[in-house]
């Protein structure tokens, strides 16, 4: 049975390196990208990229780690859509030693457990919960465990078959209302994005980012051409703006919002489609709209169903934990509290 070691990188050549093919739709994987460490850096966090080498110190995995901190004294290492793993050509047994690999790795960091959202379907079944005794996290995660994607292969006039009647309808309408769409990473698209997120979030009573952190994400990754911002305007006024990250072969809808006025020329509708014609005039497989969830975001959930696609369902979290005492009073309390 191979023996599987953990080593840190600060090449990104070396992590971007190694990857695997990707059959199906994975969801998340540019929160394991090297731009997501630059970002989460420049917003005062701390990360750690690290590649998994089996015993002939050949790659098998990477994982971009982000240590939270819990108070002056502790802190967890939290591995968002991660680890980047072969999931499918390993043994279980193989997975339980690379994951008790990460948990010695933890350890040495004086990290208390490792949670992590592995980027799994909700039937993979492989995983070594047994052998590892992995422990469902009960804690609030900020990473759907639930999304709805489009496959981008049919022709603009089939995906547009495929959605919904009122979603149709209302991209057509607002077609004819001769709004402007701006597909661009400009300051001019910026402020409008977060113009009408403050509009959108009294609406809604939505909880929203500083804009210090959509300003930080919008310019580490359109540095690399990975974000670009659409919003549609009427008459020089902002309706409705979205944010969409494209890594790999997926462009993934992350933050979106949209004015109060003219809401009835649908404008959320036509920045949606602009971005999905996009995404496959640059031949990239997916768009994916980022976590659908009929109880906690009905309304969302029922906008983002109108365009068809497909639903995936993911694993939800996992947590190692590394320094077992604390992690077990850690855990009672969380569980008493309902946190």
């Amino acid at each position: 049975m191979p023996a599987f070691s953990i080593e840190k990188t600060n090449r990104q050549d070396v992590y971007e390196k190694f990857n695997f093919p990707q059959p199906a739709f994975r969801e998340g994987e540019f929160l394991q990208s090297w731009q997501w460490s630059n970002f989460i850096e420049k917003i005062n966090g701390k990360t750690i990229k690290i590649l998994v080498k089996d015993s002939n110190k050949k790659t098998v995995g990477k994982a971009l780690l982000v240590i939270k901190k819990m108070g002056p004294l502790f802190s967890y290492a939290y591995c968002p859509c991660g680890p980047i793993l072969d999931y499918q050509n390993l043994e279980k047994s193989d997975l339980a030693l690379i994951f008790k690999a990460l948990e010695e790795f933890c350890k040495k960091l004086n990290c208390f457990f490792f949670r992590f959202n592995p980027p799994l379907p909700k039937n993979f079944s492989n995983l070594p919960v047994e052998e590892n005794s992995l422990v469902l996290s009960q804690a609030k995660t900020k990473q759907p465990e639930k999304t709805l994607y489009l496959p981008l292969k049919n022709s603009p006039e089939k995906i547009l078959e495929l959605m919904k009647a009122k979603t149709r309808y209302n991209i057509r309408l607002a077609g004819r209302k001769k709004l402007s769409v701006k597909k661009e990473n400009s300051l001019e698209n910026l402020n409008a994005f977060l113009k009408l997120v403050k509009e959108t979030k009294e609406r809604n009573n939505f909880d929203i980012y500083p804009t210090a952190y959509y300003q930080t994400l919008a310019k580490i990754f359109r540095e690399n051409g990975f974000l670009k911002i659409y919003t549609a305007f009427y008459k020089k006024n902002p309706l409705a703006s979205i944010m969409v990250i494209t890594h790999k072969n997926t462009a993934t809808y992350l933050h979106g919002s949209s004015s109060n006025n003219f809401r009835n020329l649908m404008a959320p509708y036509l920045v949606q489609w602009e971005a999905i014609l996009e995404a496959k005039s640059q031949n990239l497989d997916y768009y994916d709209f980022w976590g659908i969830d009929e109880k906690k975001w009905p309304g969302v959930t029922r906008f983002k169903m109108g365009f068809g696609g497909e639903v995936a369902e993911f694993q939800p979290t996992y947590e190692i934990a590394v320094q077992k005492r604390k992690y077990f009073f850690y855990n009672k309390i969380r569980l008493m509290t309902g946190r």
